[in-house]
């Protein structure tokens, strides 16, 4: 990778708790189960993964004055990542974010508190501009307020640099939709992408049609995530799919996502055609599905090569 390459990336991190039933589920009583705590936060993901790959990565997020908050910090910064623009909120507590699985890891609940980020106003990004100008790339979750969202793509229009965007969540889809003709890469799952584009999801060929809907919707480059049935992706002049890989057995869903959209991002920074970017997510998917971690420690470009070769 050239040294020039460069991304900032703006929106969540949090402290994961991520709760596996070791049996079916019982209401209205304590079930004996697995919990475990990580760093977390969409964005934050992202960096990270960003990172463990080799690309000079900085985050924009916003963490409570709280042992938390400085915990998120210490690891990321450990992991590669430049958090120099990150705010320390006074009023507000570090991000988290719940989630509820069954005993196949299937996720049955989540609840995620990001309002800490109400703090990154768009008076943040310009007081930071400088920091954007040598930038390859912009990443932004949705979980920033809509007007921080639409000062980033305003930003990023001006200087030329490509936008790429994640959701985060049906509910929070909404946010992007007057933005999507500015955005130039947006990974998204099918109950995301439904919001822009009501249409049924199933199967190869429809999953395809999805993401051409999303590019007729004004998006760039649409890439859409279906699970263990694969990953659909699409321009104005090319689509195709890419199946997920074969997975004995997926020990935890979280972070898969982010891996997938960095994974996409490595790709395309490096000129990669875009099927083989969109592998290179889907193998970096299938590699944090095989383990605890939200965002695997180990995780190299070597490594996703590996899996490809593998399968």
């Amino acid at each position: 990778m050239e040294e020039t390459c460069r991304v900032i990336v703006l929106g969540a991190a949090s402290v994961d708790i991520k709760g596996r039933a070791q049996a079916g589920l019982r209401a209205l009583t304590s079930n004996p189960g697995d919990v475990r705590l990580g760093v977390g936060g969409g964005a934050r993901n992202v960096a990270e993964n960003l990172a463990r790959l080799g690309v000079d990565t900085t985050l924009m997020t916003v963490v409570g004055d709280d042992p938390i908050g400085q915990a998120i910090l210490d690891y990321t910064v450990a992991a590669g990542v430049n958090i120099a623009p990150t705010l320390i909120a006074t009023e507000a507590h570090t991000g988290a974010y719940l989630t509820l699985a069954d005993a196949e890891g299937r996720i049955l609940f989540a609840l995620d508190d990001m309002d800490a980020l109400a703090e990154l106003v768009p008076d943040c990004i310009v007081a930071y501009e400088p920091l954007f100008y040598a930038a390859d790339m912009i990443f932004v979750d949705a979980n920033l307020p809509e007007a921080t969202l639409a000062a980033v793509v305003d930003l990023s229009r001006e200087q030329g640099i490509p936008l790429c965007a994640d959701p985060t969540s049906a509910i929070l889809a909404p946010r992007l939709a007057p933005l999507l003709g500015e955005i130039d890469i947006l990974v998204l799952n099918a109950a995301e992408a439904q919001v822009y584009c009501p249409r049924e999801v199933g199967g190869r060929e429809a999953a395809i049609g999805m993401a051409r809907a999303v590019v007729q919707c004004g998006v760039g480059t649409a890439v859409v995530t279906l699970g263990a049935e694969g990953v659909a992706f699409a321009t104005s002049d090319e689509s195709g799919w890419i199946p997920a890989f074969p997975l004995d057995e997926v020990v935890d869903t979280t972070g898969a996502g982010a891996a997938l959209t960095a994974g996409v991002m490595f790709g395309l920074l490096n000129n990669v055609p875009l099927d083989e970017a969109v592998r290179l997510g889907a193998s970096a998917a299938a590699l944090t599905l095989q383990t605890h971690e939200t965002v695997r420690s180990d995780l190299s470009l070597d490594l996703l090569y590996e899996q490809i070769m593998v399968f």
